[in-house]
């Protein structure tokens, strides 16, 4: 409440009545670029986990011929590398 008595003190009575308007534009323009942030960033996290899910994919798929010789318990088995 006080940043607005404060930003209207210095303001002629003609355009104290303008301030609202202003604010209320202001406002509006903040939450488009919210908005659009809030878009971005979904969009980039969207991103990220497909990527992630790309690369486990093709591990998956590289790893797959290993699989098929030496059976997926291979790896876990150390009696094997001595």
């Amino acid at each position: 409440m006080s940043e607005m008595v404060v930003s209207t003190a210095y303001l002629s009575p003609g355009t104290a009545a303008a301030a609202p308007v202003a604010r209320a534009k202001a406002i509006q323009r903040l939450q488009a670029g919210d908005t659009i942030f809030r878009l971005l960033t979904l969009f980039s996290a969207v991103l990220v986990l497909a990527l992630l899910g790309g690369a486990i994919v093709s591990l998956m798929v590289g790893a797959a011929p290993a699989f098929q010789a030496f059976g997926g318990a291979s790896s876990l088995n150390r009696a094997g590398t001595r």
